[in-house]
């Protein structure tokens, strides 16, 4: 894949996991994937994606794995997300 990510992806709230990692995709995380209650794994990384991470992902209770564009980050430290 290459381009954004979709912000449509929000919308399928019963995804329990979600793969992005080892593609061309730019731009900044969209803040609907906050959206994704049941989502408890998101890969990111080997992408090019900018900007921080979204607020939005830290309300995601069941998230307990986030690999971040170049580092990979447990959920529980959400307060400190930032992508780099």
């Amino acid at each position: 894949m290459t381009g954004p990510i979709p912000g449509e992806l929000g919308s399928l709230v019963n995804l329990r996991g979600l793969n992005l990692s080892f593609n061309v995709l730019t731009g900044p995380i969209p803040s609907e994937l906050g959206s994704l209650v049941n989502l408890g794994r998101l890969y990111l990384h080997n992408n090019r994606l900018t900007g921080p991470i979204p607020g939005e992902l830290g309300s995601l209770v069941n998230l307990e794995t986030l690999t971040s564009p170049s580092t990979i980050r447990a959920a529980r430290s959400r307060a400190s997300w930032e992508a780099s």
